[in-house]
């Protein structure tokens, strides 16, 4: 199984950009067929209801294994202080067979 490890607290961003990113991960996790687990405080996530809870307990089984997000596991959609993305760079990592992309995002491709 694959995943998108999503940080949910971003600096400088309200809640509303991070909704956007949340959004944008949902998105990318349906078109490359991979969960989405969020990385983020616990007060967040019980805004949103679960739609299985297994989906929850294999994301906290990712997250505690506490992976390290290397450069090119890695995307970055931010609509500030930023360059461009490489589009086709962001779908080949997630249409890849790494189990784990890092996404920082507040914005759609």
């Amino acid at each position: 199984k694959k995943y998108i490890i999503f940080y949910g607290k971003i600096p400088g961003q309200g809640e509303g950009n991070v909704n956007n990113g949340l959004l944008a991960a949902h998105l990318m996790a349906i078109e490359s067929n991979r969960t989405v687990c969020i990385k983020t405080s616990p007060k967040f996530l019980n805004a949103f209801r679960v739609k299985d809870p297994n989906i929850r307990k294999e994301c906290e089984d990712v997250l505690a294994q506490k992976t390290r997000a290397s450069k090119e596991s890695q995307i970055h959609l931010l609509n500030y202080n930023t360059r461009p993305v490489d589009e086709c760079d962001v779908k080949n990592k997630l249409m890849s067979d790494m189990p784990y992309v890092y996404a920082q995002m507040n914005t759609y491709p």
